[in-house]
């Protein structure tokens, strides 16, 4: 073969001799991408074999599967992660997020990609109380049409995305140039919430100890913290969309509710990354509204900052991975709202 291949280790051919898809990603991410194609077909030969299998058998290969479908987790974090760092390329982004789309109906045992309707306030609320009432013993029956079966003897080592997997993408939704990012980010935390209500409806009905405390880890791991809701407001925040103060409005509202109700195990209803996003998103202080808004998320996030109280907060927040105490420029914020008030035009005869 003459022909001349810009990645020359990658193979032309997946492990059971299909062709690959061309694809325009670099190295790194090619790499990530063949190693997950590679455990999903291993996880698909296992599951195969373990419905064909004799009851001596079963056993074995029930456990080989556990741990194929943990390395394949590991494959789709580490695929997300390295796909969405080219924040720059909206090919690189969308496969990203169809990564975790894929994942997530995985684990959930459907198809989750047409789940992309706007958030709604009541309806978010609603979800949440419905999962703390699962978690606490009073069963309910989540509303989306996730329910388990018999599949889920099949997916025994199976895990959804981490909050950490959603994060690197609206990460990378915040620093790209693409259109309706904001809707995008949305959908995300909705897909988040979906994860949520389906393993706390699956611990409510089971009886087994260690699946209780495995589900319950990805309850809470699953429920979409402040800094989701911070990267969501970013993205809106350099939107010129008309729509965007309105949804900024709502995911800030969203995000108190989430907070109240959950006793602060999200985040906390003045969490400085929410705060500073939503004053850079104010784009004028000619609307009185905008003004008042504007002064009294300063303050608040002023008055956050500087408790000392609240010294050890930063080390969870923040846009970065290291997140440091420097990693809210309250500085930013202040010059944005002096900036603001400098531009006014005095309408008064």
């Amino acid at each position: 073969d003459a022909q001349f291949s810009p990645l020359p280790f990658k193979r032309r051919v997946t492990a059971d001799g299909r062709p690959r898809r061309a694809r325009k990603l670099d190295v790194r991410s090619e790499a990530k991408l063949d190693a997950l194609e590679d455990a999903k077909h291993h996880v698909e030969r296992l599951r195969a074999d373990l419905l064909s299998a004799t009851e001596n058998r079963s056993e074995g290969l029930r456990e080989q599967l556990s741990v194929a479908e943990e390395a394949m987790n590991a494959a789709y974090s580490q695929a997300i992660k390295y796909t969405s760092r080219q924040s720059q390329d909206a090919h690189a982004i969308q496969t990203a997020v169809s990564l975790i789309n894929d994942w997530t109906g995985r684990f959930i045992g459907g198809d989750i990609r047409n789940n992309d309707k706007g958030l709604n306030k009541k309806k978010m609320t609603r979800r949440v109380h419905e999962i703390l009432r699962s978690l606490n013993g009073n069963n309910c029956t989540p509303d989306m049409n996730a329910a388990t079966d018999s599949k889920d003897e099949m997916r025994t080592g199976m895990s959804p995305p981490s909050r950490k997997d959603y994060i690197n993408i609206l990460r990378a939704h915040s620093t790209s140039k693409a259109l309706r990012k904001g809707e995008q980010c949305e959908a995300l935390i909705s897909r988040m919430m979906d994860v949520a209500v389906y393993s706390a409806h699956r611990y409510a009905e089971s009886e087994d100890e260690d699946e209780r405390e495995k589900l319950k880890r990805i309850v809470e791991e699953s429920l979409p913290d402040s800094k989701v809701f911070a990267l969501a407001i970013k993205c809106y925040a350099g939107s010129t969309h008309s729509s965007s103060a309105a949804r900024i409005d709502l995911l800030k509202s969203i995000h108190d509710e989430l907070c109240q109700a959950t006793d602060g195990q999200i985040g906390s209803v003045d969490d400085p990354y929410v705060l500073f996003h939503c004053i850079k998103s104010i784009k004028t202080f000619n609307i009185a509204a905008m003004m008042t808004k504007g002064y009294d998320w300063l303050g608040r996030l002023h008055e956050f900052v500087v408790d000392p109280k609240n010294a050890g907060y930063f080390g969870s927040g923040g846009d970065t991975d290291e997140s440091t105490p420097q990693s809210i420029d309250v500085t930013s914020a202040y010059v944005h709202v002096i900036r603001l008030t400098a531009r006014l035009r005095d309408s008064s005869p």
